[in-house]
């Protein structure tokens, strides 16, 4: 009770997530911390999701502290993980939700002031 529960990739019994990644820019934080602006689309909804996958692929969030480096945060300049949904996209009652919404105004900072 009160630990934190981890999920891991598992190729051989895990159930099917399928995450697509693109790198957009490799940036440099404060202090030197290197980072990477990734791009991301899910075509499952599993718990963690993209957290697992993007820790497996090397690219763990930045203030992550259960799937990547939970001192990334500071070091990218931001005071949480660093997460944003762009863009979503759902199948809902027969029709299409489409939404979309600005980078959050307390991540806006690191990107900016990152540089490639």
């Amino acid at each position: 009770v009160g630990g934190s529960v981890r999920s891991v990739v598992d190729a051989r019994a895990g159930r099917r997530a399928a995450t697509e990644l693109r790198v957009a820019r490799h940036l440099h934080g404060f202090g030197g911390a290197c980072l990477s602006l990734v791009l991301v689309r899910i075509h499952t909804g599993r718990t963690h999701q993209i957290r697992v996958h993007l820790s497996a692929e090397g690219h763990p969030l930045a203030g992550d502290g259960l799937y990547g480096l939970g001192g990334d945060a500071a070091a990218a300049g931001c005071a949480r993980t660093f997460l944003h949904a762009q863009r979503l996209r759902l199948e809902v009652q027969g029709g299409l939700l489409d939404a979309s919404a600005p980078l959050a105004a307390d991540l806006r900072p690191v990107v900016p002031t990152a540089t490639a």
